[in-house]
């Protein structure tokens, strides 16, 4: 029971992260790394800084390499 409950968190994770990436243009990377700083990089150069507390955990370190305090 919690394996399958499990499994549906997961894909309802998958589905919001897609329509939140389409709903600002910019596919949303999962995780760390290079290709989710690009895309917090974009999130800020084509929506302003405030966007990017919609999409990112602010208290994460890419987000100080982003928009430095």
């Amino acid at each position: 029971m919690v394996a399958a409950a499990s499994i549906v968190a997961r894909a309802e994770f998958l589905d919001r992260l897609a329509a939140l990436g389409t709903g600002f243009a910019i596919p949303l990377p999962k995780g760390a790394g290079a290709r989710v700083l690009a895309a917090a990089r974009a999130i800020v150069a084509r929506h302003a800084p405030e966007a990017l507390g919609k999409v990112a955990k602010l208290h994460f370190s890419i987000t100080h390499r982003v928009i430095p305090a």
